[in-house]
């Protein structure tokens, strides 16, 4: 469904320019709820699609989770234009919802019900807005609601955000004066929450590890500050939109507001870190307010600017890079570039799904047809009063010019990037090493793949049949049965540096038994020689992967694998099909004399794209990396001769339908090749089979260029506008060198 019928015109035709255009939106949301609605208001249904909790708690998402707008709409003095019985249907659905004689009545809680997230919102309106949800009940439907909203805490909660979620329930309580409240739980969590905390105001979605200090330990990352690298122990790290404005930043923050009085301290706390926090998320955002979309719960959309309404709803100190102009603009822009997406359903219904709708491929086994509504937590900023300064500022463009064009947060194993040229700007991020803490849907992809970019979103698996079905765009994969067309992906990393003085970031994974992929990433700053590049310079908008693949020892019983593996390396994915016309997919074109404004480019050693999403292609430079130290002069220069012969072929590999969350038809320039690896190999030179040589391992670089066309327009880019760039393209920086002759 189009975003520009008169349904959604409130949202989608919206300039989200004003207080009143920020709350017009918003009522927007609520007011399509209630033909969804159920007569006694504590249940909203708005789709048949299944959950790993059961139907009662999917629609209690569906009252919940819109109160993370409703409440500011109140406290703000802007709900009285709701239409119908407005903010009573939320208050008559608490009362019906926690009553257990009501035939809507939501259950009682049980241990990791997924009714303990829902109470996150319920003890934010108790704790925030009394006066309306709570002092004018009956004695009665209020012991009913303590009883209820209380009854978690006598049940075993995860180790997660959800002690969070505990948190705001038992402020909500101790706000009512509510005899359920704990005291002690509240604390106890507080405490808790304190291990997910890392550097910078950052927390992780887990307690976090703790740290070695062992200088060349097998299975560790070792922290080594002198030489300016970060490596932290193994393990799973997940550090994603629920460690900024999903969760793990948004309710310290409310928190920080609403207990002021009752714990200042932690409050002064919390917004410490939230201003210490607040120069790192900058980066996540492009100056045309797409956010770059990493991790799960994508369907959540602009919940990705969530910390910036807390920030402004918590009235933090901000740090000297930003103002309220600078804050207020982050959050609109990013409201307006999702104003221009089909989000929409029948009837005014947010949709599961990211840049379109009814993306059932990117789902969470979590996510019912309410769970979108979390992103109302972005109109907490409605709370505040129209002579705020965050209101009366005057909204100011991201300053691209002071920014850093290059930001490295190894704790958390990013590289934020920023490349601009005129009217071109890319925004994105290099990833080394995070991965989901439990076998998630597609947790590689929204975890491990090797980059990711606010234009072209990442994709997902749709079936287990070939590269089509993977979702392998921005990732290696390899397929050990070239006979079978089943290829795998990096889900865990070890080893995994980063931080270092080059912007290398560094990253293994297990192939097979016995078969190990090291990964290397290197920023544009890194590439093109001494003052040359940079995110400013010759090669802002490419970046390198150079991978080593080697046989190690079998990690279990057995010889482990040997034999010939394919190889794909690839790109971004982006939109496959012409703009106009019939709209076919891309034409093929053989030369680059041929190449033009939309159009596929397949060669030996290359393949490139360019359509109305922007330009994206792989380049191999694997002919240009010198042979190992293990190899002996001979086997070097056969080494090096091979390479020059075997540049991998390029192709752009059609994604399967809805695979990718940008746009349902895509599809992501690569390389492909064919390689052997064998544990003994006769008659090679002397230090291969045995040795590092070419019999037991193989390197391979490919540097990718990525130019995506302004968020807003239709069009794409003509190809001046980026030909020069294409065509200038990098060499291997000195470290690159160095590490394979090293072997």
């Amino acid at each position: 469904m189009s975003n520009s019928t008169s349904t959604t015109a409130r949202f989608a035709g919206n300039p989200f320019q004003t207080r009143d255009d920020f709350a017009s939106s918003a009522r927007f949301l609520l007011d399509s709820l209630a033909p969804f609605t159920s007569k006694g208001g504590a249940r909203v249904k708005l789709g048949s699609t299944g959950t790993h909790y059961d139907e009662v708690a999917a629609q209690l998402e569906g009252f919940s989770r819109p109160l993370w707008a409703l409440v500011p709409l109140i406290k703000g003095g802007l709900a009285d234009q709701l239409q119908g019985q407005g903010a009573q249907r939320w208050v008559q659905g608490l009362i019906n919802g926690t009553d257990p004689d009501s035939p809507e009545y939501w259950g009682t809680c049980q241990d990791r019900d997924q009714r303990m997230v829902e109470m996150c919102a319920i003890g934010f309106a108790l704790a925030y807005c009394p006066e309306t949800f709570y002092h004018p009940l009956e004695q009665r439907q209020k012991d009913n609601i303590n009883a209820w909203l209380g009854s978690l805490n006598s049940r075993e909660m995860p180790d997660t955000n959800w002690r969070w979620f505990r948190v705001s329930a038992n402020l909500g309580l101790r706000t009512v004066g509510a005899p359920e409240y704990s005291a002690s739980r509240l604390d106890a969590d507080l405490e808790f929450m304190e291990s997910f905390c890392l550097e910078r105001g950052w927390s992780a979605d887990g307690p976090k590890k703790p740290r070695s200090v062992v200088a060349g330990a097998d299975g560790t990352r070792t922290a080594f500050r002198g030489e300016d690298v970060t490596v932290v122990p193994d393990g799973h790290m997940q550090c994603d939109y629920y460690s900024t404005g999903f969760a793990l930043q948004l309710v310290p923050l409310v928190y920080a507001k609403l207990a002021e009085d009752s714990d200042p301290q932690r409050a002064k706390v919390f917004g410490q870190r939230a201003q210490q926090f607040a120069s790192d998320m900058v980066p996540y955002f492009d100056p045309e307010g797409r956010a770059i979309p990493f991790g799960r719960s994508m369907t959540y959309r602009f919940a990705q600017a969530g910390f910036w309404a807390a920030a402004a709803f918590a009235g933090i100190e901000l740090p000297a890079s930003l103002n309220w102009g600078i804050v207020k603009g982050l959050l609109l822009r990013h409201l307006r570039w999702w104003s221009a997406q089909p989000i929409f359903n029948e009837g005014g219904i947010l949709s599961i799904g990211y840049a379109y709708s009814n993306n059932q491929f990117l789902t969470e086994d979590y996510n019912s047809p309410g769970s979108p509504y979390w992103a109302c937590l972005s109109y907490l900023p409605l709370a505040l009063p129209a002579d705020h300064a965050f209101w009366t500022a005057t909204e100011e463009p991201l300053p691209i010019a002071s920014l850093p064009k290059q930001v490295s947060l190894p704790h958390i194993g990013h590289t934020l990037l920023r490349a601009s040229k005129g009217r071109l700007h890319h925004t994105f991020l290099l990833s080394a090493g995070q991965s989901p803490h439990y076998p998630m849907r597609a947790g590689s992809s929204k975890y491990a793949k090797d980059a990711y970019s606010s234009a072209f979103g990442y994709s997902v698996p749709t079936g287990i049949w070939g590269l089509q079905q993977l979702g392998a765009d921005s990732t290696l994969a390899v397929c050990l049965d070239p006979q079978s067309d089943q290829w795998t992906v990096k889900r865990q990393s070890f080893d995994v540096e980063a931080g270092h003085a080059s912007g290398r970031m560094k990253s293994s994974w297990r192939v097979t038994n016995g078969v190990r992929c090291t990964t290397f990433l290197y920023p544009p700053s890194a590439l093109g020689g001494s003052g040359e590049s940079g995110a400013e310079g010759r090669h802002r908008f490419w970046y390198l992967r150079v991978h080593k693949l080697e046989l190690v020892p079998s990690d279990s019983a057995g010889r482990g694998y040997e034999g010939t593996m394919l190889l794909n390396d690839a790109a971004y994915a982006l939109h496959a099909n012409e703009a106009e016309g019939e709209q076919r997919l891309l034409p093929l074109v053989s030369s680059t004399d041929a190449i033009r404004a939309e159009c596929r480019y397949e060669a030996e050693g290359a393949a490139l794209a360019s359509s109305k999403a922007g330009v994206v292609g792989i380049l191999d430079l694997s002919d240009q990396l010198p042979a190992s130290s293990s190899s002996a002069a001979s086997g070097a220069e056969d080494q090096q001769q091979k390479r020059r012969q075997e540049r991998r072929q390029g192709e752009c590999v059609r994604g399967d339908a809805s695979s990718n969350i940008c746009t349902p038809r895509s599809l992501f320039p690569s390389l492909r090749a064919e390689i052997s690896l064998q544990r003994e190999s006769e008659g090679k030179g002397e230090g291969e089979g045995e040795g590092e040589g070419e019999g037991r391992v193989r390197w391979l670089a490919s540097a990718i260029f990525a130019v995506p066309t302004p968020a807003h327009s239709a069009r794409a880019l003509d190809v001046e506008q980026w030909w020069h760039e294409w065509a200038d393209q990098p060499a291997l920086p000195d470290d690159v060198l160095e590490l394979v002759a090293r072997g």
